[in-house]
Parts: structure tokens; C-alpha cells; sequence
């Protein structure tokens, strides 16, 4: 109340002056109220306040030294403006008068959109009463070995990656696992393809604005959706921002964020990107897939504006049947994941297989979470020691140790896909693994660049990505001082040097990731600028009515792929990128070890070995 009674105070010094005036006009020299000015009061409240919609505190009984005025408009809202802050802020604290007093002082203003802090006025106090200054303040803090629920973040799938801009790409990444009791919500954080994945597509999108070589003179910005691998989660959350637009940390809305989209970069998991496509279709957004291998996607009946740069599980299971009759096999045992992805990849190997006569002994379906029976189904059928993988990216590792914790040495061999691919997690101290084999898809970058980038914005004190501090503190079990969960005991130290030096591998969807940004930027400008012209900063009717034309001139880009322009779509829209063949075998250089090696490739349904296996 007392924030407002200097308003109140001014305002009726202002208006009675004026009110004075105007009852001497209708009652003359007389005291008190007349009938004529009692009767306009009675019948048209407002008709003193609309003789004068302009307040000028000009004829105040005191010095005021403040340029304001008062405006009232037609629904007589008051409205003050000039010289004012629209909110002042008070501590309570020690008086600066009576310093033996404790009293409300002003310490900041609010106006246009910014907070103003007199830092000289801020005070703190010890818990022996002695008055700390700026910037020697208390911080609100966790201490080592406490977790401080109240304070941590409980919703982090309303998290996300923003960069305002003319324009935006959408970009959908996987930075936490599912909550498996509730499709709306988040699991754990993903040690692998999530937050680097998210840090990609970012990257693509800065880098094209430093150089300009696509929308010279305009801002792309970007906004990064974390989808919780949940595709009811994922669909609500583009529904929301396609509707509504985006709600900022501080309050801001960014609004008509659906008619400045170019294109959506989504997504890694297959499901996710089915969910996605239902949704963009009826916006007329055009999606640009980085994973989602899934067979199904390919049909362009149900999926009109789908492209993707991996390549779809229809050439992987071929791969797959085929290095089986180069080992002169033919009895086979499939484990796959619950999903899309899983389910799809099982049928296009028992329908390969069917064709090149392998029988499938054996097919086991696994739920997340659920991993226990899993060496007992394969025991079943112990005549067929090749297993097929198709396992999700975030299930593969979980799987294994279980698997090869409790299996004999050489008791199953597996051909893996690309979700197992290159992943070192799942072959450090599992030696049970040697001669298995793995799919990989492989897309050059510039390994250093992004490497740069990444290590960079780590650095950099007001960068806002939210998903990084759990992201680290996860894969090294370790705190930030800022933390709010210290259970670990452990303070994360130098824990952004892997980004800071020359041999840091990236998992295979990083590459892809960046590679789908950059493509989607190249095809959608090129549309963009046929369609809309050079000067136009938003999204014109025709690239949202022709949307099968921004379909086909993104399709036909070339990219960069180690100095190179490359096709990575083909006739569909689908990766045209062949399968690499690598197996797990003992290091050269530390026999203890294992490590990946490539061995050959498979494109045009054929095997190429470039090197013996073992």
C-alpha cells in the first residue's frame, strides 16, 4: 500500500485544483455543491475526468521535480507516464537514517523492461548480526552430501534452448529419458545422445549466422524442445508453441512463433519423429530428421514433408543377413526394442531373412526398464548364438552388462545396429563382447569447430543452456558449486576439458545432427529466396502453400562431407549414406582393451571387407 500512496497523494492534488475551477464555472461564487454540479456527478460520473483527459502536476502547492503527467483514456484507466519507474524495490534492512532501526529502503527501479539496483544500498546479515555489504552478501546455497529438493528444478521437460531471431529452426532432442509411469513426463538424463545432440544443431545455426552465407542480413534464431523420448510429450509441446508461442524464463512471450518457422530439425528416436510429422503436416512444416531409421518413415503417402540424412533400417537389416552368409549362418535370434524403432528393424530382418533363407529360431521383445529374463529367453534357443540388436540407444548399454554379466565367454556373438554403433560405454571392461560386431552411419564434420564451439559457450558466464549443469554433474557424478543437489560428495572439476582438445570423439548423432541442421538451412533459404524474395524477413503465403516445392529444394542440397559437396538424400528424401561394419577386438596397443574396428561396408547390397576379422 504505502508503494502506491505517493500516486494516490499526487493524483489528488492534481485534480482537485482542476475540480475547483470547474465547480466555480457551474455554481459560481457559492460554497459547498450546487444543484447543477450535484446533478452532473449523479448522472455522468465521469464528466469532470472527460474535460480533461491530459494531468499535469504544474500547479502543485510544493516543488516537484519530476517530469510526469497522467493520461486517462476513453474507459478512464488511469495511465502515469514520464519520469517514473513502473516498480521500485525495497529491502528490509537496517535504516540508512536510524541505523538502530530496521525499515523498508529502496534499493532498485523497474522500467522499460530493466531492473536497476543500487548495489551501494544492498545488506546482508550474519548469524551474529554483523551488517555484510556488496558484494559480500550471503547466496543461497546447498552444502556437500545435502540434496535441497525444494530448490531443484521439477519440471525439467518445460526446459528448453533459445535464440531469438527473424526466422527459427526447431530443433527436438532426446536430453532426458522417459518417465516410464507417465507419458507427459521426464526420466533421468541422458548420459549420450541428448544434450550433445541439442549443442549441434545450435551450432549449425550460430555458425550460419556468423558467416551469412545463407539469410545474409537476417537472424535465424532457434528453439530447442527436449522431448523426454515421449511422443505424446513432444506433441504436446510443439502443439503449445505453434498455438500460443513461447514463454520465456522472464516472463516474455515470443508470440506468432508458427508463421516464422522454416523447418524443424527432429529427431533421433523413430516414434518421436512420427508424432512430429502428424503435427508439422497440418502446419505446412517441412521436417528434416536426424535419426529415426525406421522403415515406416519412408512412405510418403503418410509422411509428405519427411526427409531424413540417416539412413532407414531397410538397408541395415540387409547389411545385417548378409554378413550372416559371409559367416555361413543361417540360424538367428533377434532382441529388439519395444517401439518403432525395434519393432520395425525385427520385421525387415525376418523379411530379408525369409528371402535369403536364415530362419529366426528366436525373437525377443524388450521393455524398458525390464531386463532381468533376458539371457534366460536366449538360453532357449542355444544352437543360435548370432544375435541381431535392435535396440534403442538408450537401452543397448543397460542390455549388455546384463547380458554379458551373467552369459559365458563366447556363448553368443551379436551384429549390432547403428544405435550400438561406436559407443565405447558399452564395450569398456566387458570383454565377454570381443568379436561382436557393430552397424555404424558416419557423416564427416568439423570435429574441431564444434569442439570449439561447445567449449566456448561452456565458458561463456551468461550462457543459459539448462540441461547442462545436470548433463555434467550426471556423466561424472560430480557437483557445481551452484548445485542443488550435492549428494555425490565430489565437486565437479575441469569436467569441460574434454571439449578443449584435440581427440574428442563425438557420438555419430552429433555429426548427424549438424549435418540436418545445415542442409535444412541451405534447402529452406534457397526456397525461402525463390519463393519470398531477397528483403523479406518473415515467412511469405507461398512458402507455406507450395510446402511439396520446399520439400524438393531441400532434398536436392549438397553438403560439405570432408571438403566434398555431397547428396545425402535420395529420390524419397531418405539418407543415401551405406553402413559401416566394425568389430570389438583387442586393442594393439593394450590387449586388455577393446576398441572398435572397421572392417568393411555395405552399400548397393553388397559387403565390402577392408580388413580380416577375428
Amino acid at each position: 500500500m504505502r508503494v502506491f500512496l505517493n500516486f494516490m497523494q499526487l493524483l489528488q492534488l492534481s485534480f482537485i485544483p482542476k475540480n475547483q475551477r470547474y465547480a466555480h464555472r457551474k455554481c459560481g461564487g457559492s460554497t459547498g455543491m450546487c444543484d447543477e454540479l450535484r446533478d452532473i456527478l449523479q448522472k455522468n460520473k465521469n464528466g469532470l475526468l472527460k474535460k480533461s483527459t491530459l494531468y499535469q502536476f504544474d500547479d502543485l502547492p510544493f516543488n516537484f521535480d519530476k517530469n510526469i503527467s497522467v493520461m486517462i483514456n476513453d474507459g478512464n484507466e488511469v495511465f502515469i507516464k514520464g519520469d517514473i519507474p513502473d516498480y521500485e524495490v525495497y529491502q528490509y534492512r537496517r535504516c540508512f537514517v536510524h541505523s538502530e532501526n530496521f525499515c523498508l529502503e529502496k534499493i532498485a527501479e523497474y522500467g522499460n523492461s530493466s531492473l536497476t539496483v543500487q548495489k551501494e544500498r544492498l545488506a546482508d546479515y550474519s548469524s551474529n548480526g554483523v551488517e555484510l555489504q556488496w558484494p559480500n552478501l550471503n547466496k543461497a546455497r546447498c552444502f556437500p552430501g545435502k540434496s535441497c529438493i525444494s530448490c531443484l528444478s521439477e519440471k525439467p521437460e518445460n526446459d528448453f534452448l533459445f535464440q531469438n531471431g527473424d526466422l527459427f529452426i526447431v530443433g527436438i532432442a532426446p536430453i532426458n529419458n522417459a518417465d516410464l509411469e507417465n507419458p507427459l513426463g521426464c526420466g533421468p538424463i541422458r548420459e549420450s545422445n541428448g544434450w550433445e545432440t541439442a549443442q549441434s544443431i545450435s551450432f549449425a545455426i550460430d555458425d550460419a549466422n556468423s558467416n551469412q552465407d545463407v539469410f545474409p542480413n537476417t537472424t535465424i534464431g532457434y528453439i530447442i524442445l527436449n522431448s523426454c523420448n515421449q511422443p505424446v510429450l513432444t506433441t504436446k509441446k510443439l502443439l503449445d508453441i505453434l498455438s500460443n508461442g513461447l514463454i520465456l524464463k522472464n516472463g516474455t512471450t515470443i508470440h506468432d512463433i508458427s508463421s516464422r518457422i522454416l523447418a524443424v530439425v527432429a529427431a533421433l528416436g523413430s516414434s518421436i519423429s512420427q508424432a512430429t510429422a502428424k503435427v508439422l503436416q497440418e502446419f505446412n512444416i517441412v521436417q528434416v530428421a536426424y535419426g529415426s531409421t525406421a522403415a515406416v518413415l519412408s512412405d510418403r503417402s503418410k509422411y509428405q514433408y519427411f526427409l531424413r540424412v540417416s539412413t532407414p533400417d531397410t538397408n541395415q537389416a540387409k547389411a545385417m543377413i548378409n554378413m550372416l552368409k559371409l559367416l555361413n549362418s543361417s540360424y538367428i535370434q533377434i532382441l529388439y526394442s519395444e517401439g518403432t524403432y525395434g519393432e520395425g528393424g525385427r520385421d525387415e530382418i525376418v523379411r530379408v531373412a525369409k528371402t535369403l533363407k536364415v530362419c529366426v529360431a528366436n525373437d525377443i521383445k524388450v521393455t524398458e526398464g525390464k531386463y532381468s529374463n533376458i539371457l534366460d529367453s536366449l538360453r532357449r534357443k542355444p544352437y543360435a548364438q548370432i544375435v541381431l540388436l535392435f535396440l534403442k540407444s538408450h537401452v543397448v548399454t543397460e542390455v549388455m552388462k546384463m547380458i554379458s554379466g551373467g552369459m559365458e565367454s563366447k556363448e553368443f556373438m551379436f551384429i549390432a545396429s547403428e544405435a550400438f554403433g561406436t559407443n565405447v560405454d558399452i564395450i569398456e571392461n566387458n570383454p565377454k563382447l570381443e568379436g561382436s560386431m557393430s552397424l555404424s552411419l558416419e557423416m564427416l564434420i568439423d570435429k574441431y569447430k564444434l569442439m570449439q564451439y561447445i567449449y566456448s559457450k561452456l565458458t561463456e558466464r551468461y550462457y543459459s543452456n539448462p540441461w547442462t549443469r545436470p548433463y555434467f554433474e550426471n556423466r561424472y557424478k560430480c557437483y557445481f558449486p551452484r548445485s542443488f543437489d550435492k549428494t555425490t560428495n565430489t565437486e565437479c572439476k575441469n569436467v569441460f576439458q574434454e571439449y578443449n582438445k584435440t581427440d574428442k570423439d563425438f557420438n555419430i548423432w552429433s555429426s548427424f545432427a549438424l549435418n540436418a541442421a545445415k542442409v535444412a538451412l541451405k534447402g529452406t533459404y534457397f526456397a525461402f529466396l525463390d519463393m519470398c524474395g531477397a528483403r523479406l524477413k518473415t515467412i511469405c503465403p507461398e512458402y507455406r502453400k507450395h510446402l511439396k516445392q520446399v520439400w524438393e529444394i531441400i532434398r536436392q542440397q549438397q553438403i560439405d562431407l570432408n571438403g566434398t559437396e555431397t547428396s545425402v538424400f535420395d529420390e524419397n528424401g531418405d539418407g543415401s549414406l551405406g553402413h559401416v561394419f566394425y568389430q570389438i577386438q583387442k586393442s594393439k596397443n593394450s590387449p586388455r582393451k577393446l576398441e572398435f574396428n572397421k572392417i568393411g561396408s555395405f552399400s548397393d547390397f553388397l559387403i565390402s571387407l577392408s580388413t580380416k576379422m577375428t
